[in-house]
């Protein structure tokens, strides 16, 4: 299995939706996402290679740091051939040259010209590696040696708290912001057994009557 990141450029966030729902069809998992504020410091450091050089092209670099400065949400991405997958997918950098060669690739659809080409993807295993530890630092301690992946195991465990507990746990902080209880650990595991959805609790008719 292969890890990879890819970053929506600020230009095109407001398609991110449609985006995300692409990468899914193709077969992309999302394993992590987070939106970030990128400056002119953190877009150089996006523009740089594998041996860490940015192009010499001035005019080139300087509209790769514009397409990138802004609001950009960040994917951590897998599949068994990511880097592939994605080369395929997302069609030729510039977006002029998409819509001539793939019109259904993502560039084509929600690129402009240019830089502002949608994507900013990392093309091979060390710019993942980069990448992963630049914006999701979490996992970097499952980086281990230059052939292997994210720990599967660490992947799997943030998936079931997003999907199992992180919805619920959401409500019961906002209800204790809301409520303000003087024992939060016991008004917060109380709420929790009440609102566990998998073991909703069932109101019989007679006790919603007698509320009312």
């Amino acid at each position: 299995m292969q890890y990879t990141v890819a970053i929506i450029k600020p230009h095109a966030v407001v398609n991110r939706i449609k985006i995300v729902q692409l990468l899914k069809d193709a077969g992309f998992r999302i394993v992590g996402e987070r939106y970030v504020e990128i400056n002119v410091d953190e877009a150089w450091y996006l523009c740089k290679d594998e041996a860490g050089k940015v192009a010499a092209d001035n005019l080139h670099t300087e509209n790769r740091i514009q397409a990138l400065l802004g609001t950009a949400m960040v994917l951590l991405l897998t599949h068994e051939r990511a880097y592939e997958l994605m080369s395929e997918i997302i069609g030729p950098d510039d977006p002029v040259d998409a819509r001539k060669k793939q019109p259904n690739s993502i560039r084509a659809r929600f690129g402009d010209v240019g830089a502002f080409n949608v994507l900013a993807v990392s093309e091979s295993y060390k710019m993942a590696v980069r990448n992963i530890q630049h914006f999701f630092p979490r996992f970097s301690d499952t980086l281990n040696g230059p052939t292997s992946d994210v720990s599967q195991e660490r992947i799997q465990i943030d998936a079931y708290f997003r999907e199992k507990m992180l919805p619920t746990l959401l409500d019961a902080f906002y209800d204790m912001a809301t409520v303000k209880p003087a024992e939060p650990v016991t008004h917060l595991s109380q709420f929790l057994l009440n609102n566990n959805p998998n073991h909703p609790k069932v109101v019989r008719p007679e006790d919603a009557n007698m509320k009312q």
